[in-house]
């Protein structure tokens, strides 16, 4: 059985609802699709906003990553509670809320140890199952995240790369007056900036090739730029540090390039967190290797994802207090029925962004 307060079983079949639904490589349709039945513990979520994810433009222009055609797409997003499935206690139809995408398989060792981003049977909301670039998705209680009254859709959607930034700043265990050093702008590198200075960083370095995103990155709290296009980042952060090194590196390009760099760039005995999606093969010369990482004692750290019911929470607390700005990262604002033109857009390099985030009215 499904308890009902907004929308009537017996009237679903006459909803017309619509998504963004992936075909085939490049091939991104904005369609009716069938309505989203629940099935006991789920959640019918109207999704107001979503954010597109550089996964996703990966998806869309490469074909990868997908583990089924057709798919709706999109991990970032929030919305209101539409529909109470059998068991899903503890909401209420309008409620507002963000939503952890990572399903996590419940049983396996690290589930059971709260682990969730080590789970390997785990489903993923976007990628793996029907995700936030709808109109309406269906989502297992356990990933929805109340929202309080002070936090407005439109940051929330930004909470998924949020506490993925968070996720990785805390596995540095950062120190009061530590130096930082973040490579790549985009939404998560951004947030790494924020984070380093809610913990107390003292110098924040930004590497990016992009001006703009090295302002936005001023804004939200670096203390120093280098756009690594027009400037050697070596001698750049080695005058910044006085030729000492940051103490903790954040690396969230994925560039080959910039990974190496991270261990030409940290200190002695420093730590480096592995947060971008790699895009080309990773070699480290000898020498460096020898030098740079053992040499060094250096920490090479990894993270992906984030826990719900550890980093979502703070991300909560943050946005509340208003300490976490969203706003500088949003760039542009679509509504979804122009989703195939945004992404054709995008793969065609017509316009600059940072996040760009959907409403479905």
């Amino acid at each position: 059985m499904v308890i009902s307060m907004a929308i009537n079983e017996d009237s679903v079949s006459s909803i017309s609802t619509h998504a963004g639904v992936l075909h085939a490589k490049q091939d991104l349709r904005y369609e009716q699709v069938p309505f989203p039945m629940l099935s006991a513990g789920e959640v019918l979520v109207k999704v107001r906003c979503a954010g597109i994810c550089s996964s996703d433009i990966g998806r869309y222009s490469s074909g990868k990553m997908i583990y089924n055609f057709p798919l709706i797409m999109g991990h970032e997003f929030s919305g209101e509670v539409a529909k109470i499935g059998d068991g899903a206690d503890g909401f209420s139809v309008g409620e507002k809320v963000a939503i952890y995408p990572l399903i996590p398989c419940g049983s396996c060792e690290f589930c059971k140890e709260g682990k969730h981003p080590l789970c390997e049977k785990y489903n993923y909301l976007g990628s793996r199952t029907s995700g936030g670039f709808a109109e309406y998705v269906k989502c297992p209680a356990s990933c929805l995240v109340k929202l309080p009254s002070e936090i407005d859709l439109e940051d929330a959607a930004l909470m998924e790369p949020m506490a993925v930034a968070l996720h990785g700043v805390r596995k540095l265990e950062l120190r009061a007056g530590s130096s930082v050093l973040v490579y790549g702008m985009g939404t998560v590198g951004l947030f790494a900036i924020q984070w380093a200075k809610i913990f107390g960083a003292g110098k924040i370095i930004a590497v990016d090739r992009n001006d703009f995103k090295l302002s936005v990155a001023r804004n939200v709290g670096a203390t120093h730029t280098v756009n690594s296009r027009s400037s050697d980042v070596l001698s750049s952060v080695s005058e910044i540090t006085f030729g000492r090194g940051t103490d903790f590196v954040v690396e969230c390009s994925g560039a080959s390039e910039f990974e190496v760099q991270s261990l030409l760039t940290v200190c002695r005995g420093g730590s480096i967190v592995f947060v971008g999606n790699p895009k080309s093969k990773l070699e480290i010369p000898d020498d460096i290797l020898q030098k740079n990482l053992v040499r060094k004692e250096v920490s090479i750290l990894g993270s992906w994802n984030s826990v719900v019911n550890d980093d979502w929470q703070m991300c909560l607390d943050m946005l509340a207090r208003g300490a976490i700005n969203c706003k500088p990262l949003i760039t542009n604002r679509f509504r979804l029925k122009e989703i195939s033109k945004v992404f054709l857009d995008i793969n065609e390099k017509k316009f600059e962004f940072i996040k760009v985030i959907f409403s479905s009215g």
